[in-house]
């Protein structure tokens, strides 16, 4: 058959009617390419990707919560802060671990069933860039979405019938021509009205654009600039116009509605005031015709009948299921914790309750957690007071170590554990600020300590990449030792709540050994991201059961 080329106005134009051609089994090429969010599908997950940048935009909150992605992140009431929060931290999570293409094929799959088939095409397009722009991934979602408003994406294929705008078109030529588009105005309202003496050097005369009730009393060189702006709109429409109407070898379609006061300032009024004689236009009827009406029965190769295209009503999403990573990770580097060496993997010693008469015992990993959680607060001993307990029932409310469900009894039995840890003499040691200055000047030797700033940190959270890995953990405390805004040396404390058994001495050369390897990634940690040489790094253990504070080295 004949190759036809659809001409249209606006990119948005061409993409819907090609989706709408797909529809009724018709194969359309469509050129040049337009954004992805001409799709309410894609609009959403725009909003979902940008809720994940910024969870406090109350608009994309709003979009997502009413939308069929609110099942999918669980929010449902847009104005709840903690559960947008925790929306947000869950797909940034999904979006580092799994990356932006498995993220949005996980999306897309999960709202299938909610969508159309323009919405289908288009998602499958956007799950495509998520695949590219993992190559050069970035932390902030934003940024992805951010490019997906600027892609062009089209339906290039080969096929009878090619939608394009008629800027597209310039130098080309098709058999048949079909001009649907012609109802847009002679002349989109500029920003600005500019004129000149020569028109083809740089313009004398500029002005914001005004209507004509304003333009009569601006003066004769603005109201000339006016006039010459409206002249070049509507030049350039009808030039888009002589486009059209030389695009054809065989055959052209001008498609023109009924007229109406709307269309009498556009392409379509100036075609029908030209061929309709003074008619009146009704639908469905031509209007003027010339030529030959058969040109394709002598047109040898417009009698081949073309093979059908089939055109599926439904995209198939096609899975690809990859071999499953060694230590379970989704992609990019290994993870590891420091406690993951094989040296810090301790067995956890439990005590019955029978051989220590305890009444209410308390789980080994409850109290670890509690009691770190609670030397958390404290700062300096020698400069700040001791944590009451009042401070310590509210950290214990937190919504983590409320889950460990310890007893009343049980608290008040951890509770009296810590302050009985707060008065060992390894606690007063590590954990008073002059002790600690002095430390530092043995350490970095400075002779003056006057000027030396000690900055605490606990629950330092680190990554760092080694050798093919991601390093990622938390140190309990550090202090960094600064003057004059340079980082001099640190130290890193280790709290260690574990019960002592057997040889005291023994035990403790056995903590020492155990933890080596963990503290030295705390090490490498601290030196890598507050440039600090590790000479000038010191790792120690604060074991509280046996009132001892050991550096390991």
């Amino acid at each position: 058959g004949a190759e036809i080329g659809v001409l249209m106005r606006t990119n948005g134009g061409v993409s819907q009617l090609v989706h709408q051609l797909a529809e009724l089994g018709v194969p359309a090429s469509e050129e040049g390419g337009t954004p992805p969010t001409d799709s309410p599908a894609v609009l959403a997950v725009l909003s979902l990707l940008y809720l994940a940048s910024h969870p406090g935009c109350s608009a994309s909150r709003y979009h997502v919560a009413h939308s069929p992605l609110a099942d999918l992140v669980s929010l449902h009431d847009w104005q709840d802060d903690s559960v947008a929060m925790a929306s947000s931290t869950a797909i940034r999570r999904r979006l580092l671990d799994d990356g932006y293409g498995r993220t949005l094929q996980w999306i897309t799959e999960s709202v299938a069933d909610s969508c159309s088939d323009r919405d289908h095409l288009r998602l499958q397009q956007v799950v495509a860039e998520a695949w590219r722009f993992d190559s050069t991934p970035s932390l902030n979602p934003a940024e992805f979405v951010q490019l997906l408003e600027t892609c062009r994406f089209s339906r290039s294929s080969v096929a009878p019938v090619r939608v394009m705008t008629v800027h597209q078109s310039k130098g080309l030529e098709f058999e048949v021509v079909v001009a649907p588009e012609l109802t847009g105005s002679l002349m989109m309202v500029p920003a600005v009205a500019a004129g000149g003496v020569n028109r083809a050097a740089a313009p004398e005369d500029v002005c914001v654009w005004m209507d004509k009730t304003i333009r009569q009393i601006l003066p004769k060189r603005l109201q000339d600039a006016f006039v010459q702006t409206t002249g070049d709109g509507v030049r350039g429409s009808l030039c888009l116009l002589y486009v059209i109407m030389t695009r054809a070898i065989y055959s052209l379609h001008l498609l023109v509605p009924p007229e109406t006061k709307k269309t009498q300032k556009t392409l379509a009024g100036i075609l029908a005031a030209a061929f309709s004689e003074n008619k009146s236009l009704e639908e469905d009827n031509q209007v003027w015709c010339t030529g030959d009406a058969s040109w394709f029965e002598h047109v040898p190769h417009t009698q081949k009948t073309r093979p059908q295209v089939d055109t599926p009503r439904k995209p198939q999403v096609k899975s690809v299921r990859l071999a499953e990573m060694p230590d379970g990770r989704q992609r990019g580097l290994s993870r590891r914790a420091p406690s993951d060496h094989s040296t810090s993997q301790l067995p956890l010693r439990i005590t019955s309750t029978a051989s220590t008469g305890q009444a209410d015992p308390v789980d080994p990993r409850a109290r670890g957690t509690l009691i770190h959680a609670w030397f958390d607060q404290i700062r300096w001993l020698d400069r700040d007071s001791r944590p009451s307990p009042e401070q310590l029932r509210l950290v214990a409310n937190d919504p983590f170590i409320r889950d460990l469900r310890l007893s009343e009894k049980g608290f008040e039995s951890l509770m009296q554990e810590f302050f009985s840890m707060v008065d060992l003499t390894a606690t007063q040691t590590a954990l008073t600020q002059s002790a600690a200055l002095e430390r530092f000047a043995q350490q970095a030797g400075l002779a003056d300590i006057s000027g030396v700033n000690l900055q605490v940190e606990t629950e330092r959270p680190f990554v760092y990449r080694e050798q093919g890995h991601i390093v990622r953990g938390t140190i309990d405390r550090l202090v960094i030792a600064e003057q004059s805004g340079k980082n001099l040396a640190a130290e890193v404390i280790d709290f260690k709540t574990d019960r002592v058994f057997g040889d005291h001495d023994a035990w403790i050369a056995q903590k020492q050994n155990a933890y080596a390897d963990q503290l030295q990634d705390y090490r490498m940690a601290v030196s890598r991201c507050f440039g600090i040489p590790d000479n000038c790094i010191t790792t120690s253990l604060l074991l509280l059961e046996a009132d001892s504070c050991i550096e390991v080295l």
